[in-house]
């Protein structure tokens, strides 16, 4: 899919990461712990070696980003946006601005073939196990903040892939990255 400046590409059906990625971008607090989701996914991917690199750039300010290992043969970097504050409050504002800069600062570094992870599990309320219903829900409040955050990036080189391994939130990606496409319209989310 694309239409923005950015192509944006959406990949579903596997629950293993797609090849041909340079960075993978996940969202985290200031404090850069890779915690849950699609963080703690990339945590185990890279053996832990993210997240002790992650340690000596923290602590971060909302809206910053930081490149730290990626896993060898599969990606290059993970890109650390700092999308919530410490209370794990975030809004469409900060996850513009952390996405926008990680970005920025992977296209720094040579790194353009961007994959961004379903970050529904990071950003949704406790309990985080739920059920689909719940989930899909959520994936509408935090797809909306992530499609509209890539419409609003600048003319780049990078290619975005949204990578949703679960064929249902994949289905309420694309329509919201058409939606935002098509109308343009994003408002403020606040959580």
């Amino acid at each position: 899919m694309s239409g923005s400046r950015t192509p944006i590409e959406i990949v579903s059906g596997s629950r293993r990461l797609p090849r041909g990625a340079d960075v993978v971008i996940v969202p985290v607090a200031p404090d850069l712990q890779m915690v849950a989701g699609a963080a703690r996914m990339m945590r185990g991917i890279t053996a832990g070696k993210a997240q002790q690199e992650a340690l000596a750039h923290a602590p971060l300010p909302v809206g910053e980003a930081t490149l730290v290992a990626g896993a060898k043969y599969r990606y290059d970097k993970t890109a650390l946006a700092v999308v919530m504050d410490d209370q794990k409050q975030w809004n469409e504002e900060t996850i513009a601005a952390a996405l926008t800069r990680a970005i920025a600062v992977s296209a720094e570094a040579g790194l353009h073939r961007v994959t961004i992870p379903d970050w529904t599990p990071d950003l949704m309320r406790q309990p985080r196990v739920q059920d689909r219903e719940i989930r899909i829900t959520e994936a509408q409040i935090v797809g909306r903040a992530i499609a509209c955050a890539l419409f609003g990036l600048p003319d780049g080189e990078s290619r975005i892939r949204l990578w949703i391994p679960e064929e249902a939130i994949a289905a309420v990606y694309r329509k919201l990255v058409d939606d935002v496409e098509q109308s343009g319209a994003c408002g403020a989310t606040r959580r």
